[in-house]
């Protein structure tokens, strides 16, 4: 009897040795299996789990801009200062786009353009005759459908470039706006004033090719909806052949660099 309580009390002690071991083991091991089945279920590649991509899709938007602009022409053959005076304008243009947009690519894709634009120049000079000092200010206003096709570049998910040709149609006519002011005492025109005001409409029908480079900043306010502000550089070369004036002389055609600014709404389908 006494031997039989010194076997079971050996095997309790045994036991009670062992079961930590065995516990810690189980722990371990049900650790190790929760974490491969979790590990099992998780992407190997988050950037392919959770995507960017526009590739494929359409969107669409509409923006407000306002471009600031400088033609210059070469006048030659004449000194008649009003027509030298002309050979630069400068001036402000708003303008109202609107553009479709189609994603080829992650970050590749291509983006056209339609809109109205009412580009606007303006130049003043003093000059003297041989009876008075006269100041003349000349403005000019001429409306155009806008058209382009540009390939765009994301740099990042809100960064985007753009580049392409543009084309300007000629809308209406070309109003001219000439204001003389004679600065001399005394001296008046016929009228037996000292200044006068003359508006002219010309009829023109050539259109303007150029280039357009540029980039934007996308807003996002949701997967499919983002706030827009754009920033372009246009060159627009001389083309044609150079046309008499009426005082004489010949002016060639002119070419212009223009800064537009615009901001609006792009919206995915």
């Amino acid at each position: 009897m006494k031997n039989l309580i010194k076997v079971l009390t050996a095997v309790s002690i045994f036991a009670v040795i062992n079961c930590p071991a065995q516990l810690s083991f189980a722990q371990k091991h049900s650790k190790r299996t929760h974490s491969d089945n979790v590990n099992s279920y998780m992407p190997t590649n988050h950037s392919n789990y959770i995507s960017n991509s526009d590739e494929g899709k359409w969107k669409f938007g509409a923006d407000f801009g306002l471009t600031y602009g400088v033609a210059s022409s070469t006048i030659t053959g004449t000194t008649d200062p009003l027509m030298t005076m002309l050979s630069s304008m400068s001036g402000f243009s708003p303008s109202l786009n609107t553009y479709a947009d189609y994603s080829a690519t992650e970050s590749i894709g291509i983006q056209a353009k339609f809109g109205w634009e009412r580009i606007n120049g303006s130049t003043s000079s003093d000059y003297t005759t041989e009876e008075a000092k006269v100041n003349s200010a000349v403005s000019t206003g001429q409306s155009y459908i806008d058209i382009g096709i540009s390939l765009r570049y994301d740099v990042n998910k809100n960064v985007f470039l753009t580049a392409g040709p543009r084309v300007y149609l000629p809308v209406g006519s070309r109003t001219v706006i000439q204001d003389d002011k004679i600065l001399t005492p005394g001296i008046t025109f016929g009228d037996g004033t000292q200044s006068r005001h003359e508006e002219t409409l010309i009829q023109t029908s050539k259109s303007t090719f150029g280039l357009e480079i540029g980039g934007g900043y996308r807003f996002n306010f949701s997967n499919s909806v983002a706030f827009v502000p754009r920033a372009s550089f246009q060159f627009f070369p001389a083309s044609g052949s150079p046309t008499a004036i009426q005082a004489g002389g010949q002016v060639s055609p002119s070419s212009a660099i223009r800064f537009q600014f615009s901001a609006g709404i792009m919206a995915g389908l």
